[in-house]
């Protein structure tokens, strides 16, 4: 019996919907295009066999269960090769300017809607604040007065939807854009008919510009706040001398015990509260040991050798699950990276697929409510090198001291408030 992967979307993110380059082949030749470029892929992994390539370039292929870690490592090598043979690059969201800065401006609030000012290559704009939309865009009529030029053959982001229609939308790169002090250097942005259509306008300001910050909207003062998101030491770090970037010892996976209890502090944008983690006590799903972790009517399945975050259920009725379970490779040390693919599930059915990059970046002492603890720090990125997440690992506690979550919405930051470890059985 073999194992199907539906879909190998670090190769259908690259030739799919997602985005194409000038030089990507037409729909017709894609298929043919795209076996020749993985033909190495093949050798190097005789145990993966393709299936084909479907009418949206997507790659289907197999493996017998016994070689899921091949069917995996084929995937990161087809997305490479891939991404190499056929020169597609995905939109970019540019760089920060250094130092980077925090920037409040005024907004102007038109019913739902918030009309941010904006400075691109030197000249004012107002752009419609769309956390929803993958890429910044603007009207051509705007362009023009800030003599940003398309060429004929410009890279299209295909599959943003603006009212309701979908569009291939040419993309080009600009030298700088700033909201307030907050600027960003050799972003991509759109240009798409009708993206200025409500008076005053000049488009619309997306995720690849927004993903550099934490977002705070108070629609209220009507005023947006943005401040720099990418990994930093927390502003609640204390570093200790010696302590930053130590990689001198290996971090071992931790064994809970039933009673075992953290709790947590959690804070958004827009909200704030606080969980309780306790260990319920072990269940085994498909032969496999989990620790089972409730908080309030729900309950974690965690892996026991991996810590693999693998299902969760409310009520007894599984809500998410994540396949094959997401676990850091453990022991760890400073410097080791991993890579991984997970399937995730919800529990009415609809699945998507994601990539993980994630490297233990470095020890450094962080203080929390709890007190103060040597941590592990970790940090995962997405397909487009983006950082989706970061952790800061206490062995002391056996378990998190700080995550932060990245959200085109704002960033979500849990801490731990206080913790209780039971004797080991």
């Amino acid at each position: 019996m073999r194992t199907r992967s539906a879909a190998l979307l670090a190769v259908a993110a690259l030739v799919g919907h997602g985005c194409a380059s000038a030089r990507a082949p037409e729909p017709a030749d894609r298929g043919g295009t795209i076996r020749r470029a993985l033909e190495p892929c093949e050798r190097q992994y005789p145990s993966v066999r393709v299936l084909g390539i479907d009418n949206q370039g997507r790659l289907h292929a197999e493996a017998a269960p016994a070689a899921a870690t091949d069917l995996r490592k084929f995937q990161i090598c087809a997305q490479e090769t891939v991404r190499r043979q056929l020169d597609i690059q995905a939109f970019s969201a540019g760089q920060l300017v250094a130092p980077a800065r925090s920037a409040t401006v005024p907004i102007k609030v038109a019913g739902t809607l918030s009309l941010v000012p904006v400075v691109l290559n030197g000249v004012t704009a107002t752009l419609l604040l769309d956390t929803g939309a993958t890429l910044t865009v603007l009207d051509p009529a705007f362009a023009r007065r800030a003599s940003i030029e398309v060429p004929a053959n410009a890279p299209k982001m295909r599959g943003i939807v603006v009212g309701g229609q979908r569009y291939a939308v040419p993309f080009v790169k600009v030298g700088s854009m700033a909201v307030g002090d907050a600027t960003v250097e050799g972003i991509d942005v759109g240009i798409l008919e009708g993206s200025g259509q409500i008076a005053g306008v000049d488009g619309l300001l997306g995720g690849n510009f927004l993903s550099h910050f934490k977002i705070t909207i108070d629609r209220a003062a009507r005023r947006l706040t943005l401040e720099p998101s990418r990994p930093s030491q927390p502003a609640a770090t204390v570093v200790a001398p010696g302590t930053a970037a130590r990689g001198d010892h290996e971090w071992q996976v931790p064994a809970w015990s039933p009673g075992d209890e953290w709790r947590m502090s959690w804070k958004t944008p827009t909200a704030s509260g606080t969980s309780v983690l306790t260990v319920e006590g072990e269940e085994t799903v498909d032969d496999v040991e989990h620790y089972v972790i409730r908080s309030g009517a729900r309950q974690i399945y965690y892996v026991k050798s991996t810590l693999g975050w693998h299902m969760e259920k409310v009520n007894g009725a599984v809500v998410l699950r994540r396949t094959p379970p997401i676990a850091h490779d453990w022991p760890l040390r400073v410097g080791k990276e991993w890579e991984f693919f997970y399937q995730r599930q919800d529990g009415d059915g609809r699945s998507s697929e994601f990539y993980r990059r994630c490297v233990a970046a470095d020890e450094t002492t962080l203080s929390v409510a709890a007190g103060t603890f040597l941590t592990l720090h970790l940090v995962c990125r997405d397909v487009n090198d983006r950082v989706v997440s970061e952790v800061w690992y206490a062995a002391e506690v056996k378990g998190v001291v700080r995550e932060r979550t990245v959200s085109s919405l704002g960033d979500r930051i849990d801490e731990l408030v206080s913790y209780t470890l039971k004797p080991a059985r």
